[in-house]
């Protein structure tokens, strides 16, 4: 009985511990893309910023103040705006419209 006890908990730890990387890279495949949240407000007309995996800078039209946390990693999927200009220029403008959260 021990026996199946044990079997039944490693196949779970082995199962269960899935890599973030790997985790990640399913999310990439629904077509998120990874970014980092950066708080720009000490810039004028600037609030929040996303930087992907390649340092390419977005402005998001419509972020939920629930990831405004500066050095947040998450998930988004999103459009850019056509025609759409900012007072901070901090990178293209973008609407939002999916967001996961990401663990590290």
């Amino acid at each position: 009985m021990n026996k199946i006890k044990l079997a039944f908990i490693l196949y779970f730890l082995f199962v269960g511990c899935k890599s973030t990387k790997s985790i990640e890279s399913d999310f990439n495949k629904q077509g998120y893309t990874n970014v980092t949240v950066l708080d720009n407000r000490k810039v004028d007309g600037c609030q929040f910023l996303l930087s992907d995996d390649n340092n390419k800078r977005y402005e998001p039209a419509n972020l939920p103040d629930s990831v405004k946390v500066n050095g947040l990693k998450i998930g988004v999927k999103f459009n850019f705006v056509k025609g759409g200009v900012s007072i901070c220029m901090g990178g293209p403008l973008i609407k939002v419209s999916e967001i996961v959260y990401l663990k590290k």
